[in-house]
């Protein structure tokens, strides 16, 4: 029974060690965040009191975007979010190419580093034409990969042709069965 305990702890040990984004880990202070990563950070506290912090400088296929760093109640990092909202909105004629091109380079840029997606739910196979020919004007998706100890989901809503938000989500998984 304590062999199964410690190898428990080890696993456990060597899981919070995984890196994830930015070669950032799970369970890292704010100033271990602070310390490994290298760029100006603005602290956030939400309605529960808890804190974040954002890099409003980061970007998600080539296009402007915030990263956003959670901390839990036990002070700890417990997800990693980059996301953007309608990146084309100071250019008015820009719409359904651009967008479909932003969601296309970071879905693929997912899968060359984690593979295929485990799940997908949504119009994820999107294309120029349903955004024409669209009897709905709104479209969205949400796809899920699972890598190194941590859960990846990327989720993006297009509207009347154009990117109204688009996120990635890092978080360990979870631990328990």
């Amino acid at each position: 029974m304590l062999k199964i305990a410690l190898l428990i702890l080890m696993t456990a040990e060597i899981a919070s060690a995984q890196t994830t984004w930015k070669g950032l880990r799970f369970g890292m202070t704010e100033a271990d965040v602070r310390k490994a990563y290298h760029a100006s950070l603005e602290l956030k506290r939400n309605e529960k009191g808890e804190l974040s912090l954002l890099d409003r400088n980061q970007k998600l296929a080539g296009t402007q975007a915030t990263a956003e760093f959670y901390f839990g109640k036990s002070g700890k990092l417990e997800q990693i979010g980059l996301s953007m909202k309608d990146p084309f909105a100071a250019k008015p004629d820009t719409a359904a190419g651009s967008s479909l091109a932003v969601i296309e380079t970071l879905n693929d840029e997912l899968v060359q580093k984690y593979g295929a997606s485990i799940s997908r739910k949504g119009t994820c196979d999107l294309t120029a034409e349903d955004l024409v020919n669209a009897r709905i004007p709104i479209f969205t998706c949400e796809s899920l990969w699972k890598s190194g100890g941590q859960t990846i989901k990327m989720f993006w809503v297009v509207e009347k042709e154009r990117i109204s938000s688009l996120a990635l989500v890092y978080e360990p998984l979870a631990s328990d069965i």
